[in-house]
This record gives C-alpha cells, structure tokens and sequence, in this order.
C-alpha cells in the first residue's frame, strides 16, 4: 500500500518546477530554542532555491521571547504576496499561538508531512510551527516540503467556506 507521502510526492512532483514563481520569499524566525533547527531549514530552503529572509533569533544562548519574533514574522508574510513563513520553538506550540493572534495569519502547527499538507489543502495556512524538541530534523524537512509545495483547495466548496469563517472570526 502507498504511503501518504508518496501518494503526495507523486502529484505534487510536477509543481517543484513552478516553486520559485509561486513563492517569492519565505520568511524563517526562532526563539532560542528552535535556533538551530531553524538554522539547518534555513539551508535547506536556500538548496531547494528559495529566497529566505531569517527575522532571528541569532543564536541559542541568549533567551528570547517567542511571541517577539512569531509577529515579526507574521507581519512580514502579511507584507509579501504569496509568501510563507516557517516558525520555529521547543515545542512549536508558543510559536504558533502567538501567530494565530495575529489577523490574516492561519498558522498550523505541524508534526509530519501529513499534517504540513493537510494545513495548507484544508486551511490555507500561511504560516506553519515546527517544534525543535518534539521532532527530528528530517521530518521538519518533509514538513516543509509538504508545506510549501502544496496549494490550498480553493475550489473545494467546503474548505473555502471555513476558511473564509476563519478569517472572519
């Protein structure tokens, strides 16, 4: 039996040639405690092409507040057409509340590539959480890829009046 992934992988294979034109930028940010995840998806996005701006944190030493850098962030992608943006904390669950405080913002809180493609084909979420502590870095990139490759259902009667309502509340 095919694997969710794959079953993914294979429709979603003919849009990586499209991944410049249809995402200008994608935004990264982390506290202290996502910083190194953050960094190694940082590379990652850059390998696959992508135009990244890193809003911070700068290192894993100093302390920071998640709620500081989830706004920046969520501005930014606000300010840029079609961009993206990838939130990093320990457990991600911070970091994404922190991002759905802010209107226009859908961020999804992700742990698999099922989970990555599901918050962009359902919700349209323009922003996703990564927790540095709960997963591996491999999976982190595989949610990326399911993230940023993914289109929302727009014709889909159903999703596109929830998210609408979503974005009403």
């Amino acid at each position: 039996q095919m694997c969710i992934r794959d079953r993914y992988q294979r429709r979603v294979h003919g849009i990586q040639s499209m991944v410049e034109s249809s995402i200008p930028k994608v935004f990264v940010a982390s506290d202290h405690a996502g910083y190194d995840v953050k960094e190694t998806l940082k590379e990652y996005l850059t390998s696959k092409k992508y135009s990244v701006e890193d809003l911070g944190t700068k290192d894993s030493k100093t302390s920071v507040d998640y709620p500081d850098y989830a706004k920046a962030l969520c501005e930014k992608v606000l300010d840029t057409p079609n961009s993206r943006g990838v939130l990093v904390c320990g457990s991600g669950i911070g970091i994404s509340i922190a991002a759905n405080k802010v209107k226009g913002i859908r961020c999804g809180l992700c742990h698999d590539y099922y989970t990555a493609v599901m918050c962009r084909e359902h919700n349209d979420c323009n922003v996703v959480a990564i927790g540095a502590r709960v997963i591996g870095i491999e999976v982190a990139k595989q949610i990326l890829d399911g993230f940023l490759e993914t289109k929302f259902l727009a014709d889909h009667p159903n999703h596109s009046r929830r998210v609408k309502k979503l974005d009403e509340m």
